[in-house]
């Protein structure tokens, strides 16, 4: 499968056009560097109505929305919104909590 990161201001402004590319799967959003590049322009679409966007784009060209979540409270509601790939964390936290769970304690 091959992943577009949808993580600037421009990307959501041009999601539908990156969404009719062939031989992409999944419109993928890195949610921190989204929301740090929506905070950075004036006019933009709030966080949630470019979420909805890219699912609208995604919907419209048969691909798939996919997001990184930190908190998998979030699964719900994400997939209600039609976000069809989640990824859950990072491969650093993750290493790093099973280090810690395991570590001696004091």
């Amino acid at each position: 499968m091959f992943f577009a990161q949808i993580e600037s201001t421009k990307a959501v402004a041009n999601v539908d056009s990156i969404a009719g590319v062939d031989g992409i799967d999944v419109l993928f959003v890195g949610p921190a560097d989204l929301k740090l590049s929506l905070s950075t322009e004036p006019a933009v679409p709030s966080f949630d109505a470019a979420l909805n966007n890219i699912v609208t784009a995604a919907k419209t060209h048969d691909k798939h929305a996919g997001i990184l979540i930190c908190d998998t409270k979030d699964t719900a509601t994400l997939l209600n919104q039609g976000f069809t790939k989640i990824a859950v964390d990072s491969y650093m936290s993750l290493l790093r909590a099973g280090f810690l769970a395991i570590r001696p304690k004091p």
